[in-house]
């Protein structure tokens, strides 16, 4: 019998080739472009005074020898910007730590990927927060996925714009169906939600319901199990001219009514009726801005910021017009895109269908810790009780906070190419 494949299989080795390829997108644009306004801060929470009106007697015309004018005097406004508190957490066997502990026995060595792995996605998905409008959404269902407690679940998220587009992981995650028409009332915890495949418009989820469900609908969305009102703020939630989160009946950010005129964004367009990428769209937001808060220069809008498809849908337009499409190179390396001298910076995290005129100058992370282990006691790493492992926690306590809403403008709605 001639030696084959199969019959040398028992001394046949299987040889690995390392190093390991990275398959997941680990950028974090937005984090680091506004992580770079920061302020280590201490307290609770963060109270900020915003100046709110005028003196409405300032050059008021009298007739000579007229009564004067009643005394006015300059509007104010405090706003109180709630700590949030971010944690992850690895643990590692000790005979994990002694057997990859070189690369003869693993390709990595499982504490210190463990380590960096965590950090990195850490900041990957505060980087997905700070691109939110504080619900802590990840996925919207697109139908009711009414069932019993423990029944299998099935059906359809998407981005709420009919994109498919969710935060959700491979694999599964618990989570809790939150219901959109207040963002507040929990329809059902601890579900098991699997993230299956992408169809055109939306992604397949399967899973097993925690508890019974009953009266979901379309638009109601998935957090991460027991998150609810404990996620950072984000841009989404600031950017805008109404409601602190999209599918919230809040009515106030910060404190302050979202019905002030001055504490609204300068915003465009509606997503029910998308429309193509215009260049007088654009110059108008930013006109907006400088008529409507204290920032008067197109330069005050630090950087336009969108999904590639808005991107995308702006380089065509270039192209179509005959304009030159200029590029600049910012402070980390990224490369942009730029209007009037704007550098257009694009984010893989960033919602679909809309461009965010963002200033920088608004809005800061205030920090009572920046990105640490814990470590009070010497050392990250702690031995698990009863166990031969060891774990580490990180940790994150600030939030984004908005010092002027009106300095910002969107434009929503916009046709993705």
């Amino acid at each position: 019998m001639a030696m084959n494949l199969s019959a040398a299989s028992s001394i046949l080795k299987t040889r690995y080739i390392g190093k390991i390829r990275e398959q997941l997108n680990h950028a974090t644009v937005l984090l680091d472009k506004i992580g770079r306004t920061d302020q280590m801060v201490s307290g609770k929470d963060f109270t900020v005074p915003h100046h709110t009106s005028r003196n409405s007697s300032a050059a008021y015309g009298v007739a000579d020898h007229g009564t004067l004018p009643t005394a006015g005097q300059q509007g104010y406004a405090t706003t109180i910007v709630p700590n949030r508190y971010l944690y992850g957490r690895i643990e590692v066997s000790g005979p994990t730590i002694a057997a990859t502990r070189d690369n003869v026995g693993a390709f990595v060595e499982a504490l210190n990927s463990e380590v960096d792995g965590l950090m990195r996605d850490f900041k990957r998905d505060f980087n997905r927060q700070l691109n939110s409008d504080g619900s802590g959404a990840i996925g919207y269902i697109t139908a009711s996925i009414d069932t019993a407690s423990g029944s299998s679940l099935a059906g359809f998220v998407d981005d709420s714009l009919g994109n498919p587009f969710v935060y959700l992981q491979p694999g599964s995650t618990t989570c809790d169906l939150i219901d959109a028409t207040d963002g507040t009332t929990t329809l059902a915890a601890a579900n098991t939600v699997t993230l299956g495949a992408a169809t055109s418009t939306a992604y397949v989820i399967t899973g097993t319901a925690g508890a019974a469900i009953s009266g979901s609908a379309a638009g109601d969305y998935f957090i991460r199990n027991g998150v609810k009102g404990l996620e950072v703020m984000g841009i989404m939630g600031i950017i805008s001219d109404g409601n602190t989160t999209a599918s919230s009946g809040a009515t106030t950010l910060q404190g302050i009514s979202t019905a002030s005129a001055y504490w609204a964004a300068q915003v465009i367009g509606t997503y029910a009726a998308p429309r193509a990428i215009a260049f007088e769209d654009v110059q108008e937001i930013l006109d907006n801005v400088a008529i409507n808060s204290d920032y008067g220069l197109d330069s005050d809008i630090g950087f336009l910021y969108s999904n590639y498809g808005a991107r995308r849908a702006y380089y065509k337009l270039c192209i179509a017009e005959r304009r030159a499409v200029n590029t600049m190179t910012l402070d980390g390396g990224w490369k942009a895109l730029e209007f009037n001298g704007i550098p257009w910076v694009v984010d893989s995290q960033a919602r679909r269908e809309m461009i965010a005129f963002l200033n920088p100058d608004t809005m800061q992370i205030f920090r009572t810790a920046d990105f640490d282990w814990m470590d009070k006691d010497g050392s990250y790493l702690s031995r698990v009780a009863n166990k031969d492992a060891y774990e580490a926690v990180l940790f994150h306590y600030g939030n984004l906070a908005c010092l002027s809403r009106n300095g910002n403008g969107l434009l929503r709605g916009v046709i993705e190419a």
